[in-house]
């Protein structure tokens, strides 16, 4: 038995985003407004900009919300 610095269990939990991702029932729907990502990345790149929020703190609060609640006109 090998011993890991990453917890098994975190391995699991990306791996089964992935599963779900790929056995996806709507893998025929594409995201038509994506095209906009690669014209932000260019700018942000030739005037340096990398990572601006990687000190987000309100992780907790996006992990609250719920896609029903988005569905349903929930707040």
């Amino acid at each position: 038995m090998t011993i890991s610095l990453v917890g098994e269990y975190v391995l699991r939990a990306r791996l089964a985003v992935i599963e779900v991702a790929t056995y996806s029932p709507h893998m025929h729907v594409f995201a038509l407004l994506r095209s906009h990502l690669f014209v932000l990345n260019v700018a942000n790149a030739s005037i340096g900009v990398h990572y601006t929020n990687a000190h987000a703190l309100n992780i907790t609060k996006a992990l609250q919300r719920r896609l029903a609640c988005v569905a349903g006109g929930g707040y």
